[in-house]
């Protein structure tokens, strides 16, 4: 379950991306009924959320790349606990607003609509990522969409500002690299 809410809003994009460019009103419902299935989906794991547990629950892993040493594998493991469950709800809750709100959007809807669902994504991932690896990918996979969303639909200075925003994140993200590495 929890890997459809992560990857949902990435087919979602995947759609909207391969509809004609005049299609703007189907782009803009399969990205609202996009958002809300993923928020029904994150709203049914915190109803079914066992508050008395500790630990991780709703994990799902698996071994992306067996090196053959145990601890050189690369994996994929997802899975909410106590605070991450909550950030992950707020996450595609927003996701559903933010959709909402930029309904009357006239630039390039189609494009917008696709950025939103990706950083979604990638949002979703860094909030139930368990493998330090795969948190960094979904935080770097999150400078894409940013990156367009302020460079073609900010304001004011927003060539610059997206250009800011990428610059100091890789440069955080580096030392986070070298820390994961070492």
């Amino acid at each position: 379950m929890l890997t459809f809410a992560i990857f949902f809003p990435l087919v979602g994009a995947l759609l909207i991306a391969a509809l004609p460019k005049d299609r703007e009103r189907s782009a803009k419902l399969i990205a609202a009924i996009t958002t809300a299935i993923v928020l029904a989906a994150v709203a049914y794991m915190f109803i079914d959320y066992d508050r008395g547990a500790s630990g991780y629950q709703f994990i799902d892993s698996t071994t992306w790349l067996d090196s053959g040493i145990s601890d050189f594998n690369l994996n994929y493991t997802v899975g909410l606990d106590g605070l991450s469950l909550p950030l992950v709800l707020l996450t595609a809750f927003l996701g559903l607003v933010s959709i909402l709100i930029s309904w009357r959007i006239e630039l390039r809807p189609k494009e917008y609509f696709v950025w939103l669902l990706v950083l979604e994504t990638s949002l979703l991932g860094v909030f139930s990522s368990l493998d330090l690896v795969l948190f960094f990918l979904f935080w770097e996979l999150e400078l894409i969409p940013m990156y367009f969303l302020i460079s073609i639909w900010g304001s004011g200075n927003r060539i610059y500002s997206a250009w800011k925003y990428v610059l100091y994140t890789f440069f955080g993200s580096a030392f986070m690299i070298v820390g994961i590495l070492t």
